[in-house]
């Protein structure tokens, strides 16, 4: 089976099949509804847009070490959590049954590895897709404007950023950080389900649910280039702030994290003993 056709199989019968996306929706909702309380106090609430809702969905707050509050933002995480929870188990699953034997009769084990990363990061675009579709109705419903623009006014008066400084939105019209404010996650969230899948097959799903869920919860307390590259800090990036990360830095980060885990993932895919394990099984 070629690499397309075998992405297209991935697609049809695992991704769109997988119930755990429709908790995606629910899950959002409930995040804009608790950003649009918050945004009603601000007298610019009649002139907030999508992205200003779009901004606050990926609010990771400053890094904990350097604020006086140090609680943990749990819808942030609660997001993190989600994204892993949708593809958990997707590699033990490749490993058994009906799905090992069309690895086996696969030529190429580095062509497989290949497309299991790919249909990875399609779990990301169709995350990506729910996201964006859901702001958009949550938006229409409630009055929101739908353009790629901020509320500048809005973001100084709601944002309760200590440590980073905001950029002079008020001066900022350049489409293409607007665009940027859509992408990063999508990129983020890319290297975030390729890096899981790598750990989970060097270890097990489980136990790179919580390494990965872990060094989330470790990333709120400081600034780091390649924790924030796979999890999604829109607010600590310089489309953002004065000072912030380079999001096209964590763009290229993200990039380099998803080569690794192709070209790891190859070899020990490669080396793998799949059916000593379901021989295993039987015998036992």
């Amino acid at each position: 089976m070629g690499f397309f056709k075998h992405l297209k199989f991935e697609i049809l019968f695992n991704l769109l099949k997988t119930k755990r996306l429709l908790i995606i929706p629910f899950i959002y909702l409930l995040d804009l509804y608790v950003i649009r309380i918050s945004f009603i106090n601000s007298e610019m609430f009649g002139d907030v847009t999508m992205l200003d809702y779009w901004i606050y969905l990926f609010n990771a707050g400053d890094p904990l070490i350097y604020t006086d509050d140090k609680a943990l933002p749990f819808m942030y995480l609660s997001k993190i959590f989600i994204t892993l929870f949708i593809v958990i188990g997707y590699i033990e699953d490749k490993l058994r049954g009906y799905n090992l034997q069309l690895i086996v009769r696969e030529p190429s084990k580095k062509l497989v590895w290949r497309v299991y990363i790919c249909a990875g990061m399609c779990y990301a675009f169709a995350c990506e897709f729910l996201y964006i579709v859901t702001t958009i109705l949550f938006c229409l419903f409630n009055g929101a404007q739908i353009k790629l623009s901020i509320t500048p006014q809005l973001i100084n008066d709601i944002y309760d950023s200590q440590y980073y400084e905001l950029r002079e939105l008020y001066f900022t019209h350049d489409i293409i950080d607007y665009i940027m404010l859509l992408i990063l996650p999508l990129v983020c969230m890319c290297a975030l389900i390729s890096l899981y899948m790598l750990f989970s097959l060097m270890i097990n799903s489980v136990i790179a649910f919580v390494i990965l869920n872990f060094l989330c919860v470790l990333s709120m307390y400081g600034d780091f280039p390649v924790l924030q590259s796979i999890y999604v800090m829109i607010n600590r990036s310089d489309l953002i702030v004065d000072g912030g990360a380079n999001s096209v830095l964590l763009c290229f980060i993200s990039f380099f994290i998803i080569l690794i885990s192709v070209f790891v993932g190859e070899i020990l895919f490669w080396k793998k003993d799949m059916l000593g394990k379901e021989r295993n099984n039987l015998y036992s």
